[in-house]
């Protein structure tokens, strides 16, 4: 299959992506609903690395920290990051948009 500009890409190339590239390989499949969605959210912004590898990714800190069981303890800890990755070089610039995208998701869970 040959590479297209994203301005082409259908809805169900779109869903097919997020869902093989990030759901999947993110194991969101095998958690609770809300920690699903905390995993999918944090591989989509952070990369899938950073959810399933080998040895201990920031979701494993994530997820060690809510205790598995507590999706406001993976929300701070992840908000915690945020703020660290804002004390190097240019990275300050993002922390808004970081913490408004985390502020959203933690609100969405809220419904499931």
């Amino acid at each position: 299959m040959q590479a297209k500009s994203v301005r082409y890409i259908t809805q169900a190339e779109v869903e097919d992506i997020y869902y093989k590239q990030y759901w999947l390989k993110s194991g969101c499949e095998k958690m609770s609903k809300k920690f699903a969605v905390l995993c999918f959210d944090t591989a989509v912004n952070m990369g899938t690395g950073i959810v399933k590898a080998t040895g201990m990714t920031r979701n494993e800190e994530f997820l060690k920290a809510a205790e598995y069981k507590f999706p406001e303890k993976y929300i701070e800890a992840k908000r915690a990051k945020y703020y660290e990755f804002a004390k190097y070089g240019n990275q300050k610039k993002f922390l808004n948009g970081w913490l408004n995208r985390l502020n959203a998701v933690a609100k969405f869970i809220q419904t499931l």
